[in-house]
């Protein structure tokens, strides 16, 4: 028998008409999930961005969430199949940082889900020649010099399976992030990697239960997963819509560092890679060297241990620059808006500021007007 809690948990899911986000603030302002099976109309008219029909769609429909949670409850036993919810201290810290994740998560598989390096590598489902030798080339690369990176990637033909496949060849760990039930795979013809993948301590991952059919809406909420998974986001290889692009935005909301590798620029449909860093939504990747740089991961190889990296900061900078810098060592990513606020300074003067950093090598502007140190 599970308990209650449990059964809950699976049950917030299915509440009607209450996303992620409104499942936190109902959880939060009530006072616990079950509080939110027991609070009264009344009290769900008061949680921000929760009128009077959704008050009630919600009375309405908590009931039937807890019976549809029980025969989840009861797929995922008999089927050997994990789920972790997004009040669960062991659910994937990076997520945790995203309004928008998923309030459970279920898998096949092992995932070490707060792991020290996780790349999510995307592209199109009919990549060309060359977007398949820069994926094998850049991944092949990575994987060699960092023995604890987690690739992350949707399971489709084309770049993810690529992807997967380099991982795979490698003995590294990877995770595919379904946009459906763990009761089939698709494309079907990638049942094999999937099994692949659970054996070689990856993982299979999705947030929709089981009979949850194939809809392409489905395949849209599961990038932000992908995005939302990992440290940096890749592109290989997409035209200027899809979902690629999708996951790239997505990835610059949640701060992420986002990489595109350059195409051609007569591409039918146009080049979305291309566009990106055009937009400075992501940076220029030529080889493996430019994601080291930006995201600062220093090679397994060449790493004595697990300790943050100690930053080499030269002597005689300004008080500007060390009230910066403070700053930044409070915060991994911080906009220009929040150092102005926090360093007394004008806006100018911070601009001037990190422009100097930059100079000298201390620190680096990401996507978005976002800056983080350098770690040497």
């Amino acid at each position: 028998m599970c308990s209650d809690n449990i059964i809950k948990k699976i049950a917030l899911s299915f509440i009607p008409g209450a996303g992620p986000t409104v499942i936190r603030r109902l959880v939060s302002y009530c006072g616990g999930i079950d509080e939110v099976f027991e609070s009264s109309y009344e009290k769900f008219t008061k949680v921000q961005g929760i009128g009077q029909h959704l008050a009630k769609k919600i009375i309405a429909g908590r009931n039937d969430a807890i019976e549809r949670a029980k025969q989840e409850y009861e797929y995922i036993i008999n089927n050997d199949i994990e789920f972790i919810s997004c009040f669960d201290k062991a659910y994937p810290n990076r997520l945790k940082q995203c309004d928008d994740a998923p309030t459970v998560l279920y898998y096949r598989g092992a995932p070490a889900f707060n792991t020290q390096k996780i790349l999510a590598v995307v592209g199109t489902r009919k990549p060309t020649r060359y977007s398949v030798d820069m994926c094998v080339s850049i991944m092949s690369e990575l994987i060699k010099r960092h023995k604890n990176i987690v690739v992350v990637s949707g399971l489709a033909y084309g770049v993810d399976a690529c992807s997967h496949k380099e991982a795979l060849k490698n003995s590294i760990p990877t995770w595919a992030v379904l946009g459906h039930g763990l009761d089939l795979i698709y494309p079907k013809k990638h049942t094999s990697m999937a099994n692949q993948i659970i054996e070689q301590n990856g993982a299979v991952i999705t947030e929709f239960q089981h009979k949850c059919y194939i809809d392409p809406s489905n395949f849209v909420k599961r990038n932000r997963i992908i995005a939302g998974l990992a440290d940096a986001v890749l592109i290989i290889d997409s035209g200027r819509k899809g979902g690629s692009m999708i996951t790239a935005d997505l990835a610059n909301q949640y701060n992420r560092d986002v990489f595109a590798v350059p195409g051609l620029v007569n591409r039918k449909g146009g080049n979305g890679c291309n566009l990106l860093i055009k937009s400075h939504r992501a940076n220029l990747v030529e080889s493996y060297k430019d994601i080291e740089y930006i995201t600062g991961w220093d090679a397994d190889a060449l790493t004595k241990s697990n300790a943050e990296p100690k930053m080499s900061i030269p002597e005689n900078l300004s008080d500007n620059e060390i009230a910066v810098i403070e700053i930044l060592k409070e915060e991994q990513y911080v906009d220009l808006d929040y150092l102005t606020k926090n360093s007394g300074l004008n806006t100018s003067a911070v601009s001037l500021v990190l422009l100097e950093l930059e100079f000298k090598n201390i620190v680096r502007s990401l996507p978005g007007k976002i800056f983080s140190l350098i770690k040497n």
